[in-house]
């Protein structure tokens, strides 16, 4: 059954015969019951949602730069300079990566590109000039996303593309600045001296029907006390930490403790 506005249509096939005992008997009659699932109808039902009249790309110069993974990025004064801003004291910084979209249509997809906050470092005179240099920061196409059930995070890959890309372009008043915040008055009430580290190892390398978005790697039998992914050659892990691996097979995930090898 499918929703298209407030109209419930449904496709309902019966084969009227059936065999037991090896002597074949017509159905006479079938009951038929309906219930409507309204938490389910909804979420197939696109919400609305605002739109802008016009794209911020209608109008300017502009420069679209690639980023592959999240991090602090820097764009100096001189490099500004170079992408053909004759005014890089009046560089704006925009996107709006959200990661990947819905596979529903349920209306969330951001509309326009938004501001985002850099920090200027402009050194002792307080301007913007040769030498200076832009920081801020950029997500990358896939997420780290908490599950709040067990309260751990799932990797979220982006099916459909590596890159996302932000754009940058000239405004008077110059870039939104990233607001300082007033330190707390009272004394931390908690000092840690750790913290929680997640890496990941997945190559794409194996598709099962040669189609579709689910990419495997060949399995390899590895030592207990190799190096994971992001470590040094030759750094040895201090504590066991949990792994969490899919296995094709049974297409399920199972959680487990090990010194560094699944």
């Amino acid at each position: 059954m499918m929703m298209m506005k407030s109209v419930a249509i449904g496709l309902l096939i019966l084969v009227p015969a059936l065999k037991a005992a090896a002597q074949d008997h017509a159905v006479a009659s079938v009951m038929v019951a309906s219930t409507q699932d309204h938490a389910a109808s909804s979420v197939m039902v696109a919400s609305a949602q605002d739109h802008a009249a016009a794209s911020v790309l209608a109008t300017g110069q502009w420069v679209k730069i690639a980023v592959t993974e999240a991090g602090i990025y820097r764009l100096d004064y001189s490099r500004l300079k170079e992408m053909g801003f004759t005014a890089p004291a009046s560089v704006v910084l925009y996107g709006n990566n959200a990661g990947q979209l819905s596979f529903l249509n349920n209306g969330t997809a951001p509309d326009d590109l938004k501001k985002i906050a850099c920090r200027a470092e402009k050194g002792t005179d307080g301007v913007f000039n040769e030498g200076d240099y832009l920081l801020f920061y950029c997500d990358a196409t896939n997420r780290w996303m908490n599950d709040p059930g067990p309260g751990d995070y799932r990797f979220v890959r982006h099916h459909y593309s590596d890159t996302a890309w932000y754009f940058l372009t000239s405004q008077p008043g110059g870039a939104l600045l990233v607001q300082t915040e007033t330190p707390p008055a009272a004394s931390p009430s908690n000092l840690s001296s750790s913290t929680d580290l997640y890496m990941r190892h997945e190559r794409e390398e194996l598709n099962l029907i040669r189609s579709g978005r689910e990419w495997y790697q060949q399995l390899v039998r590895c030592a207990q006390n190799s190096s994971g992914p992001g470590l040094m050659p030759g750094s040895r892990i201090a504590s066991k930490f949990p792994i969490q691996d899919q296995a094709i097979r049974r297409r399920r995930s199972a959680r487990r403790s090990s010194n560094g090898c699944a």
